[in-house]
């Protein structure tokens, strides 16, 4: 079963929101500098990287603000008794995908940035994924069910870099089967790609 839903941001969620936007500067910025660290004699290349930290860190109190100001937030009702488990290629997010019936599969990234306000297990047979309507900030997991785990045929490493569309983050539903997950989202993601190109397969 999959519902989608926005309402108001309840108040934890707009606390946690209202933190983002105090957090200080050098927590912001304290996973890019770690990784400049590791960068030994590539100083242009560090730089560059600080600097992309930087901007993101400046765009992000705007849109803390927004997010604020519109208040309202998307949230994914799933109950699943099927779920698997596509893990990351290097640094880009999991991606967890659960079976809601008629054919069709829900996915979401799930990342450091999945932030559980209850203390069950994740995944989960019933669960709603919420996330701010602007920028789609949050990224918030409620759950009402019992713990749900992928069985090992269907958590796999992704064997090459597959983007997500912006326009698909951080939550979408397309046709697939929970056994053929990998192939029907590698096909998904490459007809949304494709037409986006114009026909142009990337």
């Amino acid at each position: 079963m999959y519902e989608r839903t926005i309402r108001k941001l309840n108040d934890w969620e707009h606390a946690k929101i209202a933190e983002m936007l105090r957090a200080p500067k050098p927590e912001r910025l304290s996973l890019w500098q770690r990784l400049s660290r590791y960068i030994s004699g590539e100083t242009a290349f560090r730089k560059k990287l600080e600097k992309k930290f930087e901007i993101a860190y400046q765009t992000m109190t705007p849109k803390c603000r927004e997010v604020l100001d519109d208040g309202q937030v998307v949230v994914h009702h799933v109950r699943s008794d099927a779920m698997a488990v596509l893990r990351a290629w290097e640094d880009e997010d999991d991606l967890c995908f659960f079976d809601i019936g008629d054919g069709q599969l829900f996915c979401m990234l799930a990342g450091n940035g999945l932030w559980p306000s209850t203390e069950e297990e994740w995944g989960n047979t019933d669960f709603k994924f919420a996330h701010t309507l602007k920028h789609s900030l949050g990224h918030w997991i409620y759950c009402y069910g019992d713990e749900l785990v992928p069985i090992p045929s269907r958590e796999i490493r992704s064997k090459e870099f597959i983007v997500v569309p912006h326009d698909l983050r951080p939550a979408f539903v397309f046709d697939g089967t929970i056994d053929t997950f990998a192939d029907d989202f590698k096909r998904y993601v490459q007809a949304i790609s494709s037409a986006a190109t114009g026909g142009v397969a990337n």
